[in-house]
């Protein structure tokens, strides 16, 4: 999640060949990293409802943008980021920046390289509870987007996260991210001009019962995917432009569970376990 609901060793992950139909809109697309979870023992459903930004309900929405905008207040590095919804928007603001100057020696050279590194954010950085992505491996104009909130720019997406960092080592212990499964995918032909993603489906859990303040004991437990979309610069790189994040349960469920006791709220619409 691309904020707590306002909020390991590396290894080679094993290749294999998969041009199976994943979805209506798109298709499993030559690579497939397996980690090594068993996908159906976390109620994993293809047609699994999925919560999105477009479909969340403005209240859960104004919750997490006062939330997070009383968090950032806290800080003294606040800075005004101009905001988008949109991918068109996303390639407006990529014409008017001068991309030649974008040039980034240490982004991945390949998809597979881009994929491993995003299996790495998950499984070395923990970054679903530390906000740390691998930022090389974005535009710095990205938009990043989850059920909840939406905003454009690698350095809104370092404030957002950073700032709270130390309310998660107050409150959480216990927190990891699983990632359950990664692959690269691709659209059908003609739905999309930069129609390539790596799409991970992972596990966010941790207890929030280090500070006697939560003494009903909450745990954050949500199951999702995100998109992450990529397209190739001018520097040969390949870089994620945008960050497309989904739970399979609604937003209103995945912030009861902040404020009640453990196991109250499922973590996916498919399974409570």
């Amino acid at each position: 999640m691309i904020h707590v609901f306002l909020v390991a060793e590396s290894f080679s992950p094993y290749i294999v060949i998969n041009n199976s139909g994943r979805h209506r809109h798109e298709r499993a697309y030559s690579i497939k990293a397996v980690t090594g979870e068993n996908d159906d023992t976390i109620g994993h459903s293809e047609s699994a409802p999925m919560s999105n930004y477009n479909d969340t309900d403005g209240a859960s929405k104004g919750i997490v943008s006062f939330l997070t905008g009383f968090i950032n207040a806290l800080s003294d590095k606040n800075k005004a980021i101009p905001m988008t919804e949109t991918k068109s928007e996303i390639k407006e603001i990529d014409v008017e920046m001068n991309v030649n100057a974008n040039v980034n020696i240490s982004a991945p050279r390949s998809p597979e390289d881009l994929l491993e590194r995003i299996r790495k954010d998950y499984v070395e950085r923990n970054y679903l509870w530390t906000g740390d992505l691998d930022i090389d491996c974005f535009f710095p104009y990205c938009l990043f987007r989850d059920p909840t909130i939406s905003f454009a720019g690698t350095a809104k997406y370092t404030e957002n996260t950073q700032n709270l960092v130390p309310f998660v080592e107050k409150f959480a212990e216990n927190y990891k991210s699983e990632l359950l499964s990664i692959s690269i995918q691709k659209c059908k032909e003609g739905k999309d001009e930069d129609g390539m993603f790596v799409e991970s489906r992972w596990r966010m859990v941790g207890d929030l019962t280090r500070s006697p303040l939560l003494f009903w004991k909450p745990k954050i437990d949500v199951i999702g995917r995100t998109k992450f979309w990529f397209k190739q610069d001018v520097d040969t790189s390949y870089r994620v432009y945008f960050y497309d994040e989904s739970w399979e349960i609604a937003a209103f469920q995945a912030l009861l569970q902040l404020i009640t006791p453990t196991n109250t709220s499922p973590n996916t619409n498919t399974n409570t376990n």
